[in-house]
């Protein structure tokens, strides 16, 4: 056996409403000597996503469901500390879908990637602008939702690690953009910051169906769709002629253990509409991600994207950080620094 002692958080409960603390157990365990072909991570970062939630239900998801008793599971950012693997040298940082723990043992397949050595770009951008975030607000934008210029686009969960990129990306696209977010804070850092046309905080608005109407007299062209439920419903009402919906997720339903959480009455108006309505996977897009990766580097780069990090410190801190994903505490990507 290794030497190396390994904290690990466990999935000891599949929560029936709200994620808490309780659904999660802390351990110690031996890290186990590697074999031919593997890597020995030691993990820096845990990324945390809204779409976590949705592994803890049992039933068909785009990932096996999470088994009781077993490390709960994130992507994570690690750098190799031992290896079997000549492709995966010692020094390198990789990111892959790892244990909540201090160190793991892969063979370097699937997910896993090494990361390039960027003089000056901090590690955590390549979860958040230069990682899978903002490889799904690019290809979200531009291969679903095919922006044009004068265009007029509404994104919800716009303060958020995708929704604030997919704004800005339809803003260097030329075209009206408008985010929902939840609280006044959070609007004027979207407006003021991240060149949002206008922002609406959905917190306080009384009809958001007539406020919609009001921003969009001529109707939505593209909604990018981060939270599902009553939100959807009013933008499937404002819709323009030809819109299309990029469903990147429906965040206000994880959280209650039921997705979508509220009926919708308004799906008719994609027929009337002619609209399209798609729905994606990053996964499916990560053999272009050298593409993305080029595109946010040089926006990013020459200050044309703006984003925001929320960096929560501590192992221990794991299971509470989670829980601000679907309270709306954090601003920008959330991610566990060990």
């Amino acid at each position: 056996m290794s030497n190396f002692s390994n904290r690990q958080w466990l999935f000891v409960k599949r929560p029936t409403g709200a994620v808490d603390e309780n659904c999660f157990r802390r351990t110690k365990t031996e890290v186990p000597d590697l074999h031919d072909g593997q890597i020995l991570l030691q993990n820096l970062y845990f990324s945390l996503d809204a779409s976590m939630r949705t592994w803890m239900n049992e039933g068909p998801n785009y990932l096996e469901p999470l088994t009781l008793d077993q490390p709960m599971r994130s992507v994570t950012l690690a750098k190799i500390i031992k290896s079997n693997n000549p492709d995966f040298p010692v020094g390198r940082n990789v990111m892959g879908m790892n244990a909540w723990e201090d160190y793991s043992v892969s063979r370097g397949d699937g997910f896993c990637q090494l990361l390039p050595e960027m003089h000056g770009v901090p590690l955590s951008y390549f979860l958040g602008a230069l990682g899978p975030t903002g490889y799904t607000a690019y290809f979200g934008m531009l291969d679903i939702g095919c922006p044009k210029s004068g265009e007029r686009v509404l994104v919800s969960g716009a303060a958020g690690a995708v929704g604030s990129i997919a704004g800005q990306i339809a803003k260097l696209s030329g075209c009206y953009v408008v985010g929902l977010a939840g609280s006044d804070e959070k609007c004027d850092w979207l407006v003021n910051e991240c060149g949002y046309d206008l922002a609406i905080n959905y917190k306080t608005c009384d009809d958001l169906d007539e406020k919609l109407a009001a921003f969009f007299p001529e109707g939505i062209d593209i909604y990018f769709d981060n939270v599902g439920g009553a939100t959807l419903d009013s933008a499937l009402a404002n819709l323009a002629n030809k819109a299309r919906i990029i469903s990147c997720g429906t965040v206000s339903g994880y959280d209650t253990g039921e997705t979508p959480s509220t009926p919708i009455k308004n799906h008719w108006m994609l027929l009337i509409r002619e609209a399209k309505m798609q729905g994606f996977l990053i996964s499916s897009f990560m053999h272009r991600a050298a593409e993305a990766a080029e595109y946010l580097g040089e926006h990013i780069g020459n200050g044309d994207i703006t984003f925001k990090e929320h960096i929560v410190e501590g192992f221990d801190s794991t299971p509470s950080a989670l829980k601000m994903l679907y309270s709306g505490e954090n601003t920008g990507k959330l991610i566990v620094k060990l």
